[in-house]
């Protein structure tokens, strides 16, 4: 569910939390951003959405079901001066990637996680940290250092940067001895923003971290480098930010890393979720759809697109529900659906109960509630209908009462990081099933699917 139905009446509210308990429904990712983008202090959070979202999980908790909170999407940021991030002006406002590398957006990060879980409920005194309610929080949502988003220079202004690269420049004089030293490793494969006098080293794009961009000899050397300090950037924040949630706010729910994908599945996402790793539940996110194109496609249903219908059941090497678990921790999919238009839609809560669990997927969060009744319009991600919530009642069951057997282990997989550092990758990699909106950012050639 998103803000708008976290701001409906009390009534309308309560009405909604009877309705998903009725339809099977145990588990709300209460999903939508925080911050008050009109207030004085960038990190303060709206308190009085605050006090909606308690609200809202009060209701949820009084029907027996659990809440996700998710807080922080970049997209949901649009930078301005009283934010502190200097250098979006004239370019994408959006913050992706400084999360994790960021002090300024860390500290914003922070404002905003201590309001939401920190702020003591009016009714009950209890913050959102305390409630028993809150089966897990999300650190942050789609966003990666190893997706096509990480783009200095485009993406990411140079301005901000700069010091990431500077830390780079550190980790490789440790590395090998001087930046000098690691130039000479990679055979003198230089960047325009190389200064070792200055110790500061470029940064790549995504891009030349993928099976086809890292190039070989001194470029595929370098390429492991960025690489091997990305992933140690990455999975450091996220230990921080579980230290963070856990010690200094003291949440005692659940803690999810990341959902997102990477810029080539096959080599990079085996490092992607062992970045997770300090959190309690991995997680990922996938749709399926129809070919449809025209204006406004990828997030709109408009008159004048055209679309190609598509069944799942035909085409079961795209499903984004196809999981590789990683030994030790429990999975989820916290964003799944088959996006509008496409006539074979019916199929997806079945296949979605089904196949979650015979792949013992332990938490499945279909994407998203339109409203508190049923939709009265062509929804982009339709879930409030007859062909989705309508089936919920027995698909819960088949999923919840463990209709479908979980199956056994036909391929386990042990990956070296070594060799992951290499570009080896895995021999099974799911495949990249994004919607419109975010294959958007996927550059032209740049699209990998998953191994067979």
């Amino acid at each position: 569910v998103g803000p708008d139905l976290v701001r409906l009446d009390p009534v309308s509210v309560r009405y909604l939390a009877r309705r998903l308990a009725k339809c099977g429904v145990n588990l709300v990712r209460v999903h939508g951003a925080i911050h008050d983008e009109r207030g004085a202090d960038p990190a303060k959070p709206d308190l009085a959405y605050v006090a909606r979202v308690q609200a809202f999980v009060a209701a949820l908790r009084a029907e027996g079901v659990y809440a996700v909170l998710s807080f922080h999407f970049p997209l949901w940021v649009d930078v301005r001066p009283a934010h502190g991030l200097e250098g979006y002006e004239g370019q994408d406002r959006h913050p992706f990637a400084l999360l994790f590398f960021d002090a300024r957006m860390q500290a914003l990060w922070k404002g905003w996680a201590r309001g939401l879980l920190r702020t003591p409920d009016p009714a009950t005194g209890r913050t959102l940290a305390e409630e028993p309610a809150i089966a897990a929080i999300e650190v942050q949502n789609e966003d990666s250092l190893l997706f096509f988003t990480f783009d200095p220079g485009r993406r990411i202004p140079l301005a901000r940067i700069e010091g990431f690269e500077r830390s780079f420049a550190a980790w490789l004089a440790t590395r090998h001895g001087s930046c000098e030293q690691a130039l000479a490793s990679w055979g003198g494969a230089r960047r325009g923003r190389d200064d070792p006098a200055a110790r500061r080293m470029e940064l790549m794009p995504a891009w030349n971290l993928t099976g086809a961009g890292h190039g070989e000899g001194g470029a595929r050397r370098r390429a492991s480098d960025q690489l091997r300090f990305l992933a140690a950037a990455q999975r450091r924040f996220h230990e921080e930010a579980v230290a963070y949630l856990r010690e200094d706010l003291g949440a005692k729910s659940l803690v999810v890393c990341g959902n997102w994908h990477t810029a080539d599945p096959r080599v990079l996402d085996g490092i992607e979720r062992f970045t997770y790793t300090p959190g309690d539940l991995l997680d990922q996110h996938g749709y399926f759809g129809g070919d449809a194109r025209g204006d406004g496609a990828a997030y709109a249903v408009r008159t004048g697109q055209t679309f190609r219908d598509r069944p799942a059941l035909l085409d079961p090497a795209a499903l984004p529900l196809a999981v590789n678990s990683v030994e030790g921790f429990p999975h989820g999919i916290s964003e799944v659906n088959w996006p509008n238009p496409n006539r074979f839609r019916a199929e997806f809560p079945l296949l979605a109960a089904a196949t979650a669990a015979h792949q013992g997927v332990d938490a499945l969060q279909l994407f998203a509630v339109n409203g508190p009744s049923w939709s009265g319009t062509a929804d982009k991600f339709p879930l409030s209908t007859p062909l989705g919530m309508g089936q919920f009642p027995g698909c819960a069951l088949v999923y919840r009462r463990g209709d479908v057997r979980e199956g056994e282990v036909i391929f386990h997989e042990s990956l070296d990081l070594e060799q992951q550092y290499d570009f080896r990758g895995a021999a099974a990699a799911t495949p990249r099933a994004l919607d419109g909106l975010r294959d958007e950012g996927v550059p032209p050639g740049g699209t990998a699917r998953g191994g067979d």
